[in-house]
């Protein structure tokens, strides 16, 4: 026989008490507000993403301090470029052997590249 599941407002209700319950208990058959799915996310219940209402337009970001080009230039907020890059399996190996990180790698090579590239006369070929 199943177990009757209970909704998710009697969920929220149980949750905000203390009481344990688990997913598996839960009805969830409507839209639920986004401070109710913070709620059961807190205790590790996952709420369907098509029952989520996020309700945009009452997010309060006041709080929130705008970027600027100086956050940019000083170094505060760096950019990320994605990339694909393809390794021969020597070298692959090589890099996990070395406990070695991509990013970290990319960023200081590239970055060199660029430094060493700057000190040669505008002449020089490559």
């Amino acid at each position: 026989m199943k177990a009757k599941k209970i909704h998710w407002k009697k969920a929220i209700e149980l949750l905000n008490n203390n009481k344990l319950i688990s997913q598996d208990e839960i009805e969830f058959s409507e839209i639920i507000h986004i401070h109710d799915v913070i709620i059961f996310n807190k205790n590790g219940i996952n709420v369907p993403e098509h029952l989520i209402n996020y309700d945009d337009d009452n997010i309060d970001c006041s709080d929130i301090q705008e970027i600027t080009l100086d956050d940019i230039n000083s170094g505060k907020l760096i950019r990320v470029l994605p990339a694909q890059i393809k390794l021969d399996i020597e070298t692959e190996n090589w890099i996990k052997k070395s406990n070695i990180n991509y990013n970290e790698l990319l960023s200081n090579l590239l970055k060199n590249f660029y430094q060493s590239i700057k000190t040669l006369p505008n002449k020089a070929a490559f």
